[in-house]
């Protein structure tokens, strides 16, 4: 929903992140996106590498 709202936004006013027209506010809110996509990605992994240690370790912890 954020991405949604940022890119929409920039495309809608693009004088809210300082583009002269709406092509170039639509890329820009692309370009803001993706930025948000690659902050999510990188928590997504720390998590899942998170649970797979979790998970390791307890099925250690049951067979022990």
């Amino acid at each position: 929903m954020l991405a949604a709202w940022v890119h929409g936004r920039a495309w809608l006013w693009p004088q809210s992140v300082g583009a002269g027209s709406r092509k170039r506010g639509y890329v820009e809110g692309l370009k803001r996106t993706l930025a948000l996509y690659v902050l999510v990605a990188a928590i997504l992994l720390v998590a899942a590498v998170y649970e797979a240690i979790e998970v390791i370790w307890l099925v250690k912890a049951k067979g022990a």
